[in-house]
């Protein structure tokens, strides 16, 4: 089988999968299980082991970036001391392929004990895990992509199960973008949410200069301040431009000459209310922003300022 076969295979034996998960899907269950969650007061603990651990694991850190509280739970470790976790006010989601894991019943077990709910998610419909537990997700048991039951067809449609149930949690909780951004703080997501004034200099963190004012001077405070622009206002300290190091390219020591010679339009004028995600495409088209209160400066940022949270 050459590899243009093998990709076809793979794919077409998923989208089978996804296509039998979606013909074939326990809407009664998954309701039931939204409202439980819905209305739990405590966490919610995602279980498995192998690949279905893994998956499990993926689960619970997607629920959690919804604002759900939701811990991973290996199926092997909670048998050595991890059973401590589980609280009477949580909810336990155990996926296995097989539902037969000794592990998964130990768990199961437990949870009874201390009338803990149980959702479990298997392909085996008449699996320990789908008959024991308080709420059984039988997923379909389309084949996997080769007879060696390489997991490939079961842990995509796994997954998309947990994506289902993300994704109709955040529409019961009713999530909205701001709140979404909370739990988001870092990466491209965080930077997309925050507003200009959170990312600009302030004003004493700039070089606000005249528009007389030498360039030697004009370079030293650059240097001094670590920055590659400066602003130049007139008499009134109201803006009109920058120098950049790119506009000052020409210019020599040997010259007596003032920074208004130097000025660039290479900047954009922003309200300082504005989200970056906003001004994205500003920022591939412009190297600096300025923030104004009026007419006169009181921030500024330069693409150099953001580009390593921009690019992460």
């Amino acid at each position: 089988m050459d590899l243009k076969d093998i990709v076809a295979e793979v794919i077409d034996s998923e989208i089978r999968g996804l296509e039998d998960l979606k013909q074939n899907f326990d809407f009664e269950s998954l309701n039931e299980i939204l409202e439980k969650i819905y209305l739990l007061s405590g966490k919610v603990i995602l279980s498995g082991i192998g690949k279905s651990g893994y998956i499990s694991k993926k689960i619970a850190a997607s629920l959690c970036s919804i604002g759900l509280p939701a811990v991973f739970l290996h199926s092997g470790e909670a048998l050595h001391g991890d059973l401590g976790v589980i609280s009477s006010n949580d909810i336990v989601l155990i996926f296995s392929n097989s539902g037969e894991g000794s592990e998964l019943k130990q768990i199961i077990d437990y949870c009874e004990r201390f009338k803990v709910t149980t959702v479990g998610i298997s392909r085996n419909k008449s699996s320990y895990l789908i008959e024991k537990t308080d709420i059984g997700i039988h997923l379909p048991a389309t084949p996997e992509v080769t007879d060696l039951d390489i997991p490939t067809t079961s842990t995509m449609m796994m997954m998309a199960f947990g994506d289902i149930l993300t994704i109709a949690l955040k529409e019961r909780k009713q999530l909205s973008h701001e709140n979404y951004l909370i739990y988001h703080p870092g990466g491209t997501i965080g930077f997309k949410g925050m507003k200009v004034y959170d990312l600009m200099l302030k004003a004493d963190e700039l070089v606000i200069l005249k528009y007389n004012c030498s360039m030697i001077d004009a370079l030293f405070g650059m240097l001094n301040k670590r920055l590659r622009f400066a602003l130049i206002v007139d008499d009134k300290d109201e803006f009109i431009g920058i120098i950049n190091d790119t506009s000052i390219k020409d210019f020599s020591f040997k010259d007596n000459i003032v920074v208004e010679n130097f000025i660039s339009n290479n900047y954009k004028v922003l309200s300082s209310e504005l989200k970056m995600v906003d001004i994205l495409q500003d920022i591939n088209t412009f190297d600096y922003f300025i923030v104004l209160d009026g007419k006169k400066p009181i921030g500024a940022f330069s693409y150099d300022n953001i580009k390593s949270i921009y690019k992460c």
